[in-house]
C-alpha cells in the first residue's frame, strides 16, 4: 500500500501542478513523510498506533484515488475534501505524531488566549513593581519557535497547505 500511495501522489504533483494549493499538497506530503516510516521510538499505544496507521493509509489512498480522477477541482470541493480525508487524517496525526494544525483562525485565537493575558500580566507587573518583565515577548517567542520547529520537521498541516 505504501508504494502505491506515493505512486499515485507523485502521479498527482506531476500531472496538475495547478491543482496542488486546492488538494492541500504540503500537509499530505507531511503526512506521507510520517505515515509511510516504521521508526516506533515508543512502545506506549503502538497497537493502538499501527492500527490507525493502517486505516489513514487506507483514507489516504482513498483520498488520492479520488483527486486524480479530478481534473478541475473548486474551491466549494476542496473544502469538502478537506473535511472529509485531510482533518480526519491530521487529527489522527496531531495525537499520535505531534502535528499542528495552522489556519489564520486559529493563529489569532492563540494570541487572543496567550498574548493577551500575557500583556495584561506585563502591565499590571508594571503597575505594581516598576518594572518592565516582557512576559509578552517570551509568550510570542515560545510559539514562534514552536511553530518554526514543527514546520521544519513537516509536522503541520492545514487548509490549502
Amino acid at each position: 500500500m505504501n508504494e502505491k500511495i506515493v505512486k499515485k501522489f507523485d502521479l498527482i504533483k506531476k500531472s496538475n501542478k495547478a491543482k496542488l494549493k486546492k488538494i492541500h499538497s504540503k500537509s499530505i506530503q507531511n503526512f506521507i513523510n510520517y505515515l509511510l516510516t516504521d521508526n516506533n521510538k515508543s512502545k506506549k499505544k503502538s497497537n493502538i498506533k499501527n492500527l490507525g496507521k493502517v486505516r489513514k493509509k487506507e483514507l489516504l489512498l482513498e483520498y488520492l484515488i479520488e483527486i486524480e480522477n479530478e481534473d478541475n477541482i473548486t474551491e466549494e470541493e476542496s473544502n469538502q475534501l478537506f473535511r472529509k480525508y485531510v482533518y480526519p487524517i491530521g487529527l489522527f496525526m496531531s495525537s499520535y505524531f505531534g502535528f499542528s494544525f495552522i489556519d489564520f483562525g486559529t493563529i489569532i485565537m492563540k494570541i487572543l488566549i496567550f498574548v493577551v493575558p500575557a500583556i495584561i500580566i506585563d502591565f499590571l507587573i508594571l503597575e505594581f513593581t516598576d518594572r518592565w518583565y516582557f512576559i509578552s515577548i517570551l509568550v510570542v517567542s515560545l510559539f514562534s519557535i514552536r511553530y518554526i520547529i514543527k514546520y521544519r520537521k513537516g509536522k503541520v498541516f492545514g487548509f490549502k497547505y
